[in-house]
């Protein structure tokens, strides 16, 4: 099944309400162009149409919106 990439953000808040978002077609595309995702996380998608007709997603990256804090910080 063909695979999409979203950031964290677009799949938890996004996806399914508007159709206006931000889909790569590679991991590294959306690296490149969303420079800010280690703060929002990369969901992969697994469809065969649509982004939000998803069929199947998976976590890449988890979301950390601790901006500017480092991974292993502890609130």
């Amino acid at each position: 099944m063909p695979k999409k990439y979203v950031c964290g953000i677009t799949f938890s808040c996004e996806l399914g309400h508007t159709e206006d978002v931000s889909v790569y077609d590679s991991l590294e595309e959306l690296k490149r162009i969303h420079w800010y995702w280690k703060e929002c996380g990369i969901v992969e998608l697994e469809t065969n149409g649509k982004a939000w007709e998803y069929t199947g997603h998976t976590w890449l990256e988890p979301m950390d919106l601790r901006y500017g804090a480092k991974k292993d910080d502890k609130e």
